[in-house]
């Protein structure tokens, strides 16, 4: 679970409803890749629709990144703590 900033470059056409799913494969390794085009695929709420989307995760540095790859603020924090022998 997690948040990521994603903005949908072809969002006129993505309708989501509640209960859609967004399903982003190794979505770990694009991040630690710098990635800023991310394939997904949208779960439609009635299981059975499914279509492939492209969002983009752009401008963000290694800070950003590592602070995703953390889960969020307060991992990262604690993180650099353990690193730092504290």
């Amino acid at each position: 679970w997690g948040m990521l900033p994603f903005t949908a470059p072809d969002a006129a056409g993505l309708k989501l409803t509640p209960g859609d799913r967004v399903f982003l494969p190794g979505i770990r390794q694009a991040v630690l890749a710098g990635l800023e085009d991310i394939p997904a695929t949208i779960y439609r709420n009635d299981g059975v629709a499914k279509e492939a989307v492209t969002l983009r995760l752009s401008d963000l540095n290694a800070d950003d990144r590592a602070v995703i790859l953390a889960g969020c603020l307060i991992n990262h924090y604690a993180e650099q703590r353990v690193s730092a022998g504290s």
